[in-house]
C-alpha cells in the first residue's frame, strides 16, 4: 500500500516535503491508535508501535514494525522527488512498515449474521510500500 501526504487540489495535489514518509507514519499511527503523531525523523529500523482499534463491533490488534533493506534511502526513481526530497534529504528514508493485524474480539452472532469467521483470529501482514516509482524507459 502506498501512502503520501498531499497538498489540496487547489495546489495541484503535489506531495509535500517528506510526504511519503509522513503518509506512512500517519497510517501506522492511526492503525495502532497512537495518541500523538509518530515522530517521522526519529523512526528507525528498530521502531515498533502497537495498539487496538474497533469498528462494527470488531476489535483489532495491530503491531507495526519498521524494516530496512526492501527500499533504498534515495530520491532516484521516485515520483515527485523534486518536492518530496531536497536540501540533502532523500525523497524516501528506505523504511517499510509491516503491519500485523489480528481480530481480538468480534460481536456476538445474531440470526441475521451473513458472514461467520470460523477461525479464532486471522492475521494480515501488509507490506506498506511507501513510494510510487516512475517508470522510465531507457533508450
Amino acid at each position: 500500500m502506498a501512502t503520501s501526504y498531499e497538498l489540496p487540489i487547489q495546489e495541484g495535489h503535489d506531495i509535500i516535503f517528506d510526504g511519503y514518509n509522513l503518509g506512512r507514519d500517519w497510517l501506522v499511527g492511526n492503525a495502532t491508535a497512537q495518541s500523538s503523531l509518530i515522530p517521522t525523523p526519529n523512526v528507525t529500523n528498530t521502531s515498533t508501535y502497537s495498539g487496538q482499534t474497533s469498528f462494527g463491533g470488531y476489535t483489532y490488534q495491530t503491531d507495526a514494525a519498521y524494516v530496512s533493506g526492501i527500499l533504498s534511502n534515495t530520491s532516484t526513481g521516485v515520483n515527485h522527488y523534486l518536492t518530496v526530497g531536497g536540501n540533502g534529504i532523500n525523497a524516501i528514508d528506505g523504511l517499510v512498515a509491516v503491519l500485523t493485524v489480528k481480530v481480538v474480539s468480534r460481536p456476538a452472532t445474531t440470526s441475521d449474521a451473513r458472514i461467520t469467521l470460523s477461525t479464532p483470529s486471522w492475521h494480515l501482514s501488509v507490506l506498506l510500500v511507501l513510494v510510487t516509482f516512475a517508470i522510465s524507459l531507457c533508450a
